[in-house]
């Protein structure tokens, strides 16, 4: 797997994905775009990590090279098959700063580098698109937990890219038009603290539209245009709008990242779980058709005992249960009943605000998640394609409540394919051609 991303100033996230990344595949095979960081604690992380291994490429500094970000990592892809080939490696993924890929396991998701390979490896040999269906946004003040989100990612085998947009979302094969939903989600730490929301936001819409004028807001629909409702909402709706969603937590994650030297706190807080889930991933369900919300560990193999055409689909449990299940009104199975413990009020939200419902019943689960789960879900990707029985829970498909799509697919293609000519080129050029080299370097 070829890792690629572009940054700028990326101060909270940048580490952890490096090390995130270079846990699963190796720091050799990571290339971070650095778009102008001037940030001291970044230039130093990037240098330190470039002597580690990390190809780190600084020749697209300016906010015109973000715009054409997705044309620009698709020139690198290009370059990796011109020089070492599908021999060289198998798939290439383009992923953002602050997104981390997991497995869809049979007791929900995993972050173990075995079950990620282990799904990688049922797909080496196919030369269409891959997508990624799931991504789960981080809660606001709700450290630990993530709403679930149908905002679809892709990623491509070796030797087949035909083209990649500026979000990642469709990326095409020029050999295979098809495109296979696949056994990954992302945990999206995408809900930064509100002010630092704004600020990020302001930094990359800076010289595409005014962010002080609404009107100019209201009408933009440039790249970057899904940040436009951080400018219209305040602190109190920002970090109570994800309340009444469904929401999973991961302790493996976080317990991982400890273990590689990241701190929850150095990526979101402390995790505050209202619940001992045993490393186990834990459902939290809202109030939702008149059923009450609850929490518990998430049991996967239940759910599908009780669901003949999952098993038969071959399709993840957490995975058809986020995005049909619910739809379907079918009830997953939370184990390890207790007595009630309402979820702490959030002390950052402004006097007054409307607090949290709490969460009700309080669940335990033997076990950690130190070691590998028993299994990944090997699961065949044609397999994942929904059948007519299942229907898509639509409340999941797009994107967080206050943000818009952030490219659309039939304008998307104009910019990357105007881009791409200059961008392979600049690639090309400033790429050693020795394909044989193993450790990467600042260029």
């Amino acid at each position: 797997m070829r890792c690629l991303m572009m940054q700028r100033d990326e101060a909270v996230f940048l580490e952890p994905w490096l090390r995130y990344y270079g846990y699963l595949f190796g720091y050799e095979n990571l290339v971070v775009f650095d778009n102008g960081s001037v940030e001291p604690s970044v230039l130093d992380t990037l240098a330190r990590y470039a002597r580690a291994g990390v190809t780190v490429l600084r020749d697209f500094a300016d906010n015109a090279a973000f715009q054409h970000k997705g044309a620009i990592i698709g020139g690198a892809i290009r370059h990796l098959d011109e020089t070492i080939g599908a021999q060289g490696y198998d798939f290439a993924l383009p992923v953002d700063c602050d997104e981390f890929i997991v497995a869809l396991t049979q007791d929900g998701m995993s972050c173990a580098r075995q079950a990620i390979h282990a799904s990688l490896d049922a797909m080496i040999g196919r030369q269409h698109a891959f997508s990624i269906e799931l991504s789960f946004y981080n809660l606001p003040g709700r450290t630990g937990w993530f709403f679930p989100d149908g905002n679809r990612k892709g990623f491509l085998a070796a030797g087949t890219i035909a083209e990649l947009d500026h979000g990642f979302h469709l990326p095409r094969s020029r050999i295979d038009d098809r495109s296979i939903e696949t056994p990954f989600a992302y945990l999206h730490f995408h809900n930064r603290p509100f002010a630092d929301m704004q600020r990020h936001a302001a930094r990359k819409l800076e010289g595409l539209v005014d962010v002080t004028d609404h009107e100019a807001l209201r009408r933009f629909r440039g790249a970057g245009h899904h940040l436009v409702g951080y400018f219209f909402m305040d602190e109190t709706g920002y970090r109570t709008r994800y309340d009444d969603a469904v929401a999973v937590a991961m302790p493996e994650f976080t317990d991982l990242m400890a273990a590689l030297g990241v701190p929850a706190e150095a990526i979101d807080g402390p995790a505050d779980y209202p619940v001992q889930l045993g490393g186990r991933l834990g459902l939290r369900l809202p109030l939702r058709d008149g059923v009450e919300r609850r929490i518990g560990a998430f049991d996967g193999l239940a759910y599908i005992e009780r669901s003949g055409d999952v098993r038969e689909a071959g399709m993840p449990p957490l995975y058809h249960y986020l995005l049909f299940g619910r739809g379907e009104k079918r009830p997953p199975t939370l184990v390890d009943h207790a007595p009630e413990a309402p979820l702490p009020p959030d002390p950052a939200l402004p006097e007054g605000a409307r607090p949290p419902a709490p969460l009700e019943p309080q669940y335990s689960l033997l076990g950690r998640a130190g070691a590998p789960p028993p299994g990944a879900v090997i699961v065949d990707p044609a397999t994942l394609a929904p059948g007519a029985a299942h229907e898509r829970d639509a409340s999941l498909d797009g994107q967080a409540p206050e943000a818009m799509p952030e490219t659309d697919p039939a304008s998307a293609a104009k910019p990357a394919e105007e881009a791409s000519g200059w961008a392979f080129r600049r690639f090309d050029a400033m790429i050693d051609a020795d394909a044989e080299s193993e450790t990467g370097g600042v260029r």
